[in-house]
Formats: C-alpha cells, sequence, structure tokens
C-alpha cells in the first residue's frame, strides 16, 4: 500500500523564491517556521529548512528537514522526524564542521 505524505509549503520555501531575509545563522524552535539556513557541501550550495508534513491516511503529522541544492534547483532529500526538537537536532549535527550530510 502507497503511503502519501502532503508537505506544507512555508513562507521560506525555495519555491516562493530564496530570500536574505530567510536565512540565519543557526535554527531553532523560535525561528524554524520562517528561516533556513545555507551551507557548503563540496561544490554545492545547499539550503536546509522545516516544514509541517502529515499522513492523511495515518492521520500523523510530522517535521520535514528539506535539503535543496540552489545550483540544480533540486530538492536532494525530505527527512521526517514525529517532534521539531528532533528534526532541529538532525540539522544541528549535519551544519557542525566536517560533517556529512546524510542524503
Amino acid at each position: 500500500m502507497n503511503h502519501f505524505i502532503d508537505y506544507f509549503v512555508p513562507p521560506h520555501d525555495p519555491i516562493l523564491g530564496i530570500h536574505p531575509s530567510n536565512l540565519a545563522d543557526y535554527l531553532h524552535l523560535g525561528n524554524w517556521q520562517s528561516k533556513a539556513i545555507s551551507l557548503e557541501k563540496g561544490k554545492a550550495s545547499l539550503y536546509v529548512y522545516l516544514c509541517k508534513a502529515v499522513s492523511p491516511r495515518k492521520h500523523k503529522h510530522y517535521f520535514s528537514v528539506n535539503v535543496y541544492d540552489v545550483g540544480t534547483k533540486a530538492t536532494l532529500s525530505r527527512k521526517l522526524f514525529s517532534t521539531p526538537e528532533a528534526a532541529l537536532g538532525y540539522v544541528s549535527d549535519v551544519q557542525t564542521p566536517n560533517a556529512s550530510l546524510p542524503l
């Protein structure tokens, strides 16, 4: 059986444009709904942001960490978490120097 996830489009989604006003040095509980971070991994410039997601069939709510490649204009990954704290912890781990980005 297929499992569908609906991703909500937050105001800082790259679909709406990437603006300097949407960027922060780091994400936390007070800013994740309106801010994103920019990371350089190799030659790629990545835009990392959180959004809400829902599984209509299972009636579950999630928090999605999205990694968008600015150069190719493509979403590289979406990782679901049950709490915003868990999602922010993942982003914090990825943001540390020399951390690899698990996609």
